[in-house]
């Protein structure tokens, strides 16, 4: 993690090459309407943060110090549960982490139905499984029915291993028994004919779900309100060193969980690694699930105003666990609503879907995100209805794949009423412009421009009209800044946050961190200037291409997408 360094200086580590931390004196009068600072709880490495969150009042604020805080599985499966107003900060240096071997492979299956129109769903797993396969997920498929007078008295099955894998059998007569697979496992259908063909199923045999941080478990009586989980510390899931749930069930890992009557959440500028999913956001509800996202009688227990802001995801895959993706909003096997949600200015590297708009969003914002994904960017999956995607970039993929896919399982209804604009692939798509909301909201502002002139090209964080805050005062500076050459050979990409302050001559940055997001970083810089010539008395924060071997000549187009809050 980055270090505290004097004013004006720029601090590089091993880990991360470029970082600058930049610490500026805030005016008297921009201190003075801070509020009084709530009560804090210190947490050292070797104590029980759960407990420290349980001995606070609502309203306080519990600090995870640095170092390392390797804890067992807790209340709902939490390394902390969260059930009141609480400020939870992970400090700079602070790694909260799952410790090894604290979820194991369980021969008990799952059974995931595709929640399409399916005439019967009727499919039970028995026997007892060997484990010898280790984690295992099974596709079971109708793959004939017993319509005609040549089709013989019994719908047919397949299955074969992984999601739609080979067959390992196929048109399998339905007996109405149990029926053996592979591995001591087997199946029954209680109904020998009356599927419809196509219909599947997927069973696991996995891991239980864990969580790093929870906040509400889903079926609570009364919202929880007013919690921000934040600071620059890490939160580990050790995903490598614990057995994960398969990716077809009901219930997944994640190192942020946010479940249920649920009011008022901040995720922000944390570090969230080696997870299934790093941060999850949806609702509950009580009644009996239909086809194609329905539901009959029961209780919505709803989520709403959750902000997810300046966050970094690295879950690159490891050796025990290759997969790993990152935001998902609105969950089909929950079914609650979840409104008002802001997924900002994050910082994702993924194996898989990096963020994920799903069912019963309503009312969403997916803005400036830097995604590297091995498999889709952002997907809005399903129904979710109001949202604005837009300025969001696509990084190290030269195979020009689109930033943004929308559609839905068969059954499923689509999003509606969406609005997409500016989603760049970095390496393949012009950066013209970044798309705007219309009109822009108070406190953004989009930068940019094209310099030239060999290696000092550069763009001003704070250049030209700045955004402002809302109402004066102190809040925090958040946002995105993208380079790309005409020719393509240079291109990188970095997020930004700080705090600012309003002063006479505009908006003072204090701690800023411009961090790195893939592409050629290595030929680019970051410089405090206490004077900037275009704005006397305001200092400015610049990204500056230094030249990259081969190309310092290089026209360098530039695009900054950032945004102030109080």
């Amino acid at each position: 993690m980055p270090r505290e360094c004097e004013p004006g200086g720029v601090v590089r580590t091993a880990s991360t090459p470029i970082v600058a931390v930049v610490s500026l004196v805030m005016t008297a009068s921009a201190c003075a309407v801070r509020a009084s600072p709530p009560p804090e709880h210190h947490v050292a490495p070797g104590d029980d943060p759960q407990a420290a969150v349980d001995r606070a009042a609502p309203g306080d604020r519990v600090v995870l110090l640095p170092g390392l805080h390797e804890r067992p599985l807790g209340r709902h499966r939490s390394l902390i549960f969260i059930d009141k107003s609480l400020d939870l900060e992970i400090a700079a240096g602070a790694t909260l982490r799952l410790a090894a071997g604290q979820t194991a492979l369980e021969p008990d299956p799952e059974i995931t139905t595709d929640h399409s129109a399916k005439a019967i769903d009727d499919l039970e797993v028995g026997g007892t499984y060997d484990l010898s396969q280790g984690p295992l997920l099974l596709t079971i498929t109708i793959d004939g029915t017993a319509d005609g007078p040549d089709d013989g008295d019994a719908d047919t099955f397949s299955w074969a291993p992984g999601v739609f894998g080979k067959p390992a059998a196929a048109h399998v007569p339905i007996t109405g028994d149990w029926q053996p697979l592979d591995h001591g496992i087997m199946v029954r259908f209680s109904a020998r004919r009356g599927h419809n063909r196509g219909a599947f199923w997927f069973v696991s045999y996995d891991g239980p779900a864990s969580y790093g941080v929870r906040v509400g478990h889903g079926g609570q009586a009364e919202p929880v309100a007013d919690v921000r989980i934040g600071g620059r510390g890490t939160i580990d899931m050790a995903s490598g060193a614990n057995a994960q749930p398969s990716e077809m069930v009901r219930d997944i890992s994640a190192c942020v969980l946010v479940h249920g009557r649920v009011r008022g959440v901040l995720v922000e500028e944390l570090t969230l690694a080696n997870s299934m999913r790093s941060v999850m956001v949806y609702g509950e509800h009580t009644g009996e699930f239909l086809p194609g996202g329905g539901t009959r009688g029961g209780t919505s227990c709803d989520a709403a105003s959750i902000s997810i802001l300046g966050t970094r995801t690295i879950n690159p895959g490891t050796a025990g666990y290759p997969f790993g993706a990152a935001y998902l909003l609105g969950h089909p096997s929950h079914r609650g609503r979840l409104t008002d949600v802001r997924c900002n200015f994050n910082l994702m590297e993924s194996v898989t879907t990096s963020l994920e708009p799903n069912f019963n969003l309503s009312r969403y914002e997916v803005v400036g995100n830097l995604i590297t994904s091995r498999g889709e960017a952002v997907h809005c999956w399903r129904r979710s209805t109001d949202g604005i995607v837009v300025d969001n970039v696509r990084l190290g993929d030269a195979a020009g794949r689109p930033v943004v896919r929308n559609n839905a399982p068969s059954g499923w209804a689509r999003s509606e009423r969406l609005f997409f604009g500016g989603n760049i692939n970095l390496v393949s798509d012009p950066i013209e412009s970044f798309g705007t909301f219309a009109p822009l909201p108070d406190g953004h502002a989009i930068l940019g421009g094209t310099t030239a002139g060999g290696t000092r090209s550069r763009l001003d964080l704070l250049a030209g009209p700045p955004p402002r805050l809302p109402t004066d005062g102190t809040g925090r500076l958040r946002g995105i800044v993208i380079a790309r050459s005409d020719d393509g050979r240079i291109h990188a990409a970095f997020q930004v946050t700080s705090r600012v302050a309003m002063t006479g001559n505009g908006p003072a940055l204090d701690d800023v961190v411009v961090q790195p997001a893939g592409g050629a970083s290595d030929g680019f810089d970051v410089e405090l200037n206490e004077a900037a010539d275009d704005a006397p008395g305001r200092p400015a924060t610049r990204i500056v291409h230094v030249g990259v071997r081969g190309s310092g000549d290089a026209t360098v187009r530039w695009r900054c997408h950032l945004a102030i809050e109080d």
